[in-house]
C-alpha cells in the first residue's frame, strides 16, 4: 500500500477541508481525509486507501470546499487497478 496525496488549488477565499471516499463495487468502510493548507490557494491532505481483493477497484470521492459562508461538495469517481 503507498501513501496517496491530493492536492486541490482553490481562488479566493475557497479552500478544501475534506475528501470523502467509499468503494462502489465492495464496501470499504467510511474513510474521511482532512485537508491542511499548503501554500498559497493549495491545500493537501495525505491519506491511504485500504487494501482490496479485487484487481478492479471502483471509488467514489467527495471533496468538500468552503469559503466563509458556503460549502460546496463535488463527487467524482476513480477505478484503480492493482
Amino acid at each position: 500500500m503507498k501513501p496517496l496525496q491530493a492536492e486541490v488549488t482553490a481562488s479566493g477565499k475557497w479552500h478544501a477541508t475534506t475528501l470523502e471516499a467509499s468503494g462502489i463495487n465492495m464496501n470499504m468502510g467510511f474513510n474521511r481525509i482532512n485537508f491542511q493548507p499548503g501554500g498559497e490557494h493549495v491545500d493537501r491532505a495525505d491519506f491511504m486507501l485500504p487494501i482490496c481483493t479485487l484487481k478492479r477497484m471502483q471509488w467514489e470521492f467527495l471533496l468538500t470546499i468552503s469559503d466563509e459562508n458556503s460549502l460546496i461538495h463535488i463527487p467524482f469517481h476513480i477505478e484503480i487497478e492493482s
